[in-house]
């Protein structure tokens, strides 16, 4: 492999860890590792720009003077720095159970909540499974030891900070759901990469 390469093939890994991260699986410990991977990967890359284009172009690579970042790639660089000294990257999974109102119709209600996990259970395959719908006896109103199973299941990942200055910049932000900050990080990596081969080519 030549020098020349090694930023295309980063950023290859780059994309192929987002769609890692976009497919539909709901394994915490999967998407928490994909995360990760796409965490470090969105570094690694502006790692290699700088060491290659100082290789190739005999002047240092001034990643500042691309205009297209903003607080979900300043999130990102803070996440690793995080990851590499702090603590590992963690996640919550917020889930949503929808239920038939009537066998007839197709109308749902939707109950969610999201789990917390501990470090340790930052390693489960699948989200856990203790919320329930319990019917009332329609005479006394109280719990009927009846339980009614969902129509379906949604999931989402959202990112638990570990640092006050990560957590400032998701509130920021205002939206925790790693596929989405992924997705909207990747959009801005996807455009410097375009930018750093156009400054290559230049003479």
């Amino acid at each position: 492999m030549t020098e020349s390469s090694i930023v295309a093939v980063v950023y290859q890994d780059l994309a192929d860890a987002y769609a890692e991260l976009s497919s539909e699986s709901a394994s915490p410990k999967a998407v928490r590792q994909s995360f990760t991977n796409f965490v470090d990967l969105s570094q690694k890359l502006t790692s290699h720009m700088r060491k290659e284009y100082s290789e190739k172009k005999e002047k240092p690579w001034v990643a500042s003077d691309f205009g297209g970042w903003n607080d979900v790639t300043e999130l990102f660089k803070q996440l690793r720095n995080d990851d590499q000294h702090d603590r590992p990257v963690s996640i919550l999974v917020d889930e949503a159970q929808y239920f038939r109102v009537s066998a007839e119709g197709a109308t749902e209600i939707a109950l969610s909540g999201t789990w917390s996990f501990s470090l340790g259970d930052q390693l489960a395959d699948t989200p856990r499974d203790d919320l329930r719908l319990e019917l009332a006896d329609p005479k006394t109103g109280r719990p009927s030891g009846r339980f009614v199973s969902p129509t379906r299941k949604e999931y989402e990942f959202h990112l638990s900070p570990s640092s006050k200055k990560a957590e400032l910049l998701l509130t920021k932000i205002g939206n925790p759901n790693v596929r989405t900050l992924s997705e909207n990080c990747f959009a801005v990596l996807t455009d410097y990469y375009r930018y750093y081969k156009r400054q290559l080519a230049q003479s």
